[in-house]
């Protein structure tokens, strides 16, 4: 939270202090930090918080891992955010925590710097190595296209999370709405439900809700004009009116 504040000289004296009374930093901890800067994008921070922590004796989790790799990526430095990756595959099965987070992790790194074939390229080795994609994997690939206005992959996409099985979440039902009004889409909420219908997925007043939460969140007229459509549509819904 002192990162974060920007307080960068009370959380190095409590970090201090922490030493002094003979704590040993954890997993957990050296989280907190490395996730602080990074949120705070004092990434060159990361990377040496990264490397005071290996001459610890600390042995990263995946996790971590991901905020090193995300980190590299956010400062631009696409290169050795692969390397780091191919670093951390070398020993991914001793590696508590589950390797794809990591994957996706480099997904999202990968298609912020729009290479879609460099992103393409981990899902389909996640699949070699026997590694299941998971809501998030696909979330990320989602988003992507919703931001190109891809409606076409956008639905493809769909395809490939009903073939595999996987249930969507409310990030996956809000970004498919955010890309169909992009892509003028007049009636994005009531296609929408025709997604949804088509996934087997029967939405009710917590779902409705999930998602309102989300647009108003998100703060930007798109996000209010789609909350002000989905709460007329509950309104209209016998069983799953507004609360």
């Amino acid at each position: 939270a002192l990162v974060v504040c920007r307080y960068d000289d009370l959380a190095g004296r409590l970090w201090t202090k922490m030493i002094k009374l003979g704590i040993k930093p954890t997993v957990a901890i050296w989280h907190a930090l490395l996730d602080g800067y990074r949120d705070t994008q004092q990434f060159a921070r990361v990377l040496s918080a990264w490397n005071t922590m290996l001459k610890s004796g600390i042995k990263p989790d995946a996790a971590l891992h991901c905020s090193r790799i995300l980190a590299l990526f956010d400062s631009r430095k696409k290169t050795e955010a692969m390397a780091a990756f191919e670093e951390f595959k070398k020993n991914a099965r001793d590696i508590p925590g589950g390797a794809t987070i990591v994957c996706n992790a480099v997904i999202r790194g990968l298609l912020k710097a729009n290479d879609l074939v460099g992103a393409l390229a981990i899902l389909k080795s996640m699949s070699t190595d026997v590694l299941n994609p998971d809501i998030v994997t696909f979330n990320t690939f989602i988003q992507y296209y919703a931001r190109k206005g891809d409606m076409q992959s956008v639905l493809s996409t769909i395809g490939e999370i009903s073939a595999a099985g996987i249930a969507p979440n409310v990030v996956t039902f809000t970004t498919i709405q955010v890309a169909l009004l992009k892509a003028g889409q007049a009636k994005a909420t009531e296609r929408l439900f025709d997604v949804m219908k088509q996934m087997g997925i029967e939405p009710n007043v917590a779902t409705y809700s999930a998602m309102l939460d989300q647009y108003v969140r998100d703060g930007t007229d798109e996000g209010i004009q789609l909350g002000r459509e989905l709460l007329e549509k509950m309104e209209k819904t016998p069983g799953a009116r507004p609360n």
